[in-house]
């Protein structure tokens, strides 16, 4: 419940928004105020990432699962490395 109201100020503040959720149908109404919605959690251009998820599985799942953001490589760091994941 916090990642809506979050995003929806940040729309309703000028910035430009692409947003992903793992049931697509939630993140339609940010879609129909403005922001684009993301095919899968990758961000490959974006300077800035939140993740607002239900538990660490799934903060797990949306880093570094197999479309998670960190396998982007302009996403992939050091600390991904040292945890045993590829890039």
């Amino acid at each position: 419940m916090i990642g809506f109201p979050m995003c929806r100020r940040l729309l309703e503040a000028g910035h430009e928004l692409a947003v992903w959720n793992r049931s697509v149908g939630k993140a339609k109404p940010l879609n129909e105020a403005g922001a684009t919605f993301a095919a899968s959690p990758i961000a490959t251009s974006a300077s800035f990432i939140f993740i607002c998820v239900t538990d660490a599985a799934a903060v797990e799942d949306a880093v570094f699962g197999a479309e998670g953001f960190a396998t982007s490589p302009r996403n992939c760091s050091d600390s991904r490395r040292r945890h045993g994941r590829g890039c």
